[in-house]
């Protein structure tokens, strides 16, 4: 696979091919609605992935695009271990929060739509 692969140009590219990725890996998938939309109108959401069983006692999360801005890089790494992803031991998950900030990866900014960091 090639970094190409992985990396998209925007957000909706990005929300997609995370979706993507983790129904091919057969993980539980919710999505939380924002109120507000993107720049061309679309529906922004924070997308979560669970790979193991909801009993699990050992859960590894990961979370990606604090800084929407900075959303890109971590929506790759993600995509790529949905892709090659191992079963987890047993007892253990993987939750992976896909965009924390979506209205500012979106919007290619820091902050979210209260302007605010949520650093």
């Amino acid at each position: 696979m090639q970094p190409e692969d992985f990396f998209c140009s925007d957000y909706a590219a990005a929300r997609a091919r995370f979706r993507g990725a983790a129904g091919a890996a057969g993980a539980e998938r919710t999505a939380l609605r924002l109120s507000t939309r993107g720049p061309e109108g679309q529906e922004l959401t924070i997308d979560i992935a669970r790979v193991g069983p909801r009993s699990a006692r050992r859960v590894l999360l990961h979370t990606s695009g604090l800084h929407g801005v900075e959303a890109f890089a971590g929506s790759a790494v993600q995509v790529a271990a949905l892709a090659t992803l191992p079963a987890p031991p047993r007892g253990c998950a993987l939750v992976l929060v896909h965009v924390l900030n979506p209205y500012g990866m979106a919007w290619l900014r820091r902050a979210n739509e209260n302007n605010v960091d949520l650093n």
